[in-house]
Order: structure tokens, then sequence, then C-alpha cells
């Protein structure tokens, strides 16, 4: 009996990731109408692309690539990522809240320094056999944070914010952005940017 030809077969791992707001907020985070309470959340649909493939045989996850001693701290979810036969996720959450620990208020942050703006930034990993394999696209992937202190003296190095009356809170991950106010209704706002 003649030999069998060895079988070759072809591994592809996803070569990017896009998203799109579901909606939903964190129920963690500060919700609409919360107006003394300042932070901003979205649930994002994630896909994994190409879409002629299906991931959904493979775990993911997710890991902080930030630099050594970053501050703030950025610790991602830590729970295997396993897309569906759409190569879909549900969901990834971005956002952002005071503190997790205590129920910050507005009336919590007089005098305070507060942060203008920064970013984390992560890497998507495919997972087996308890280590973590081929990074997604061999890229990183940014999640940005902004805030507008209304009513106030803007932070900077010297003074600490004074008579602070609202937060304005603007982050975007995969092109995705959440923005909320205590302003006015404080409502969340999403939009969606070409990546």
């Amino acid at each position: 009996m003649p030999a069998r030809p060895p079988s070759i077969f072809t591994i592809l791992v996803p070569s990017d990731i896009t998203a799109e707001h579901s909606g939903e907020r964190d129920k963690e985070h500060p919700q609409d109408k919360e107006k003394d309470r300042p932070g901003a959340s979205s649930k994002l649909v994630v896909t994994f692309l190409p879409l002629n493939v299906s991931f959904s045989n493979i775990s993911i996850i997710e890991r902080a690539e930030d630099p050594e001693g970053f501050t703030p701290v950025h610790i991602p979810g830590k729970l295997l990522i396993r897309p569906n036969a759409l190569n879909i996720h549900r969901h990834d959450t971005i956002g952002w809240r005071w503190d997790k620990e205590q129920d910050i208020r507005l009336q919590h942050l007089q005098n305070m320094k507060l942060p203008s703006s920064f970013s984390w930034t992560c890497g998507w990993y495919i997972r087996a056999d308890g280590k973590d394999h081929c990074k997604i696209s061999n890229d990183t992937y940014t999640q940005d944070f902004s805030f507008k202190y209304e009513d106030g003296i803007e932070t900077d190095e010297k003074s600490p914010t004074r008579g602070l009356k609202n937060i304005k809170v603007t982050i975007t991950k995969f092109g995705c952005t959440v923005t909320r106010s205590t302003a006015g209704d404080a409502l969340h706002v999403n939009s969606t940017t070409s990546q």
C-alpha cells in the first residue's frame, strides 16, 4: 500500500479588529442622567477580520502593553474571548469612572489635579495551550481618553481644578467614540469614525 502524502493545513489568524457600538452601557460606570457622577462607557461589538474565515474555534485575549510604570494602570479583561461563527464578540467595554472602589461625585474632585488626556495601549493575542501566540495584526490598539473641565480652572501642572461644575469625558477605541458630560441631561453620545 503506497504511503499517503502528508496533509497540509493552512492556519489563519485574525488580521485586524473592527467594532461598532451596541448601544449598551456598563452597569458599573455612570449612567445617563447621573449629573453628579463623572464618567462614560460603551459596550462594543467586536469583529475579527477577515470574514471569509471563521475564528470560532480559537481563543483570543487582550493584554495591556503600556510602558513600564504608566499610570493610570490599564487592566483589560482577564477572560478569553471566543468569537461566534460570524467572528463577532459581544462585548468589549470601553469606559472611565473616577474610582472603582468608591462612589466619586463632582464635589469630591474639587481642588484635585485631574488628567487632561491619556491613552491605554493593548495587544490582542491568539491563546492556546496556556500561552499567548500570534499578535493580531502585529500591532497595538489604543483606547484614548480626554477630559474637559467645565466652569472651573483647567488642570495643569501647577494648579488643581477649582470651581469645577461639570466634567466631559470622551473615550475612543477601534474608531468608536463615547462622550458624556455631567452638564445638561448627562446623556451618553456614541459616534463612529472611519478607521
